[in-house]
């Protein structure tokens, strides 16, 4: 189903799946492979029948999904974000007690990269009532509303590049000069140089790498093509290791920065864990986001604005008493 939503601008497809209990690898393989999920604003949701971890699944005899990172790693290629609701709860029970009791979240949305990066609002919960033993699943999309620029975050691995600890040791001010009252003021005036300056830096850092990464993928299969069916010299040897070394490098920096965002266990599944990671990480800071509070009036405030003004209030309160 394709529907317009006049609030984020764009159509966007609905795809509701009723997943299969046997040949489940087959049949996914199969969907995903349709034109459907190209080049589209997509919504995939609706009992999918999987799992995607041991945090998904409830009761004595209740195992894990034995595909669950085949499942992972298909919905990452096609850049299906699984938005982890607020609270991870069963969509299913087998409506046993006692050690017989299995429950799991088998019903869910899936959305698409482009479309989740487009919008203000993402946000999955699972609900309550019916008299299915599927529990309803709720999907909101809001469109953008005025919001100022992500603040400055700091990345402890820029401590261990050479360039930077220069550009730091150069910047500091080591002696607090006579015009300045007091070490605090000092101190601030030392971060506010480091702040402007590493912004500029970390920007620079990130042109130069992907330059360095496209350079090294391009070098490394020119060594490697050179040699035909033979082996390289020891001066293409030196010059091809040096050229992984730089490659690994950076992927290994970039990598490191997802895994720790996504705050998940990292998969030994290959190459690609990176995008699978980028997604997860994604995910949570869907479900970490907070989308909406109450007002004293008890209505429910949404905008950026408004939860602004909440919090200027909370705290001014707070810190008042």
């Amino acid at each position: 189903m394709e529907v317009w939503d006049a609030q984020i601008g764009k159509v966007v497809t609905i795809l509701n799946v009723y997943g299969p209990y046997l040949n489940r690898a087959d049949f996914w393989d199969s969907l995903l492979k349709m034109e459907i999920f190209d080049d589209r604003e997509l919504v995939l949701g609706g009992d999918l029948n999987l799992s995607l971890g041991v945090s998904e699944v409830w009761g004595p005899k209740a195992y894990p999904d034995a595909l669950a990172n085949f499942f992972i790693q298909s919905f990452a290629r096609k850049n299906l974000l699984d938005i982890i609701p607020p609270k991870v709860s069963p969509t299913w029970r087998n409506k046993r007690v006692g050690v017989q009791r299995v429950a799991k979240m088998l019903d869910r949305f899936l959305v698409v990269e482009r479309l989740a990066n487009g919008v203000e609002v993402v946000r999955q919960w699972v609900g309550s009532g019916g008299i299915s033993d599927h529990s309803p699943i709720f999907l909101e999309l809001r469109g953008r509303s005025h919001k100022p620029a992500s603040p400055f975050k700091f990345n402890p691995s820029w401590l261990k590049e050479g360039s930077y600890q220069k550009l730091v040791a150069g910047l500091w001010v080591q002696s607090i000069p006579e015009d300045v009252d007091f070490a605090g003021a000092h101190f601030y005036k030392n971060l506010q140089r480091v702040k402007q300056t590493t912004i500029k830096w970390a920007h620079d850092k990130r042109v130069l790498d992907n330059q360095t990464l496209s350079g090294s993928e391009v070098a490394i299969e020119r060594l490697l093509n050179s040699c035909g069916m033979g082996f390289l010299d020891a001066h293409s040897k030196e010059e091809l290791l040096s050229w992984e070394k730089k490659r690994n490098d950076i992927l290994c920096e970039r990598e490191a920065t997802w895994r720790m965002k996504s705050r998940a266990i990292w998969l030994q599944c290959g190459d690609e864990n990176t995008k699978f990671f980028q997604a997860y990480a994604k995910g949570r800071k869907c479900s970490n986001t907070i989308w909406e509070l109450p007002s004293a009036e008890g209505e429910m405030v949404s905008s950026f604005e408004g939860l602004a003004a909440l919090g200027v209030d909370h705290f001014g309160t707070l810190f008042k008493e």
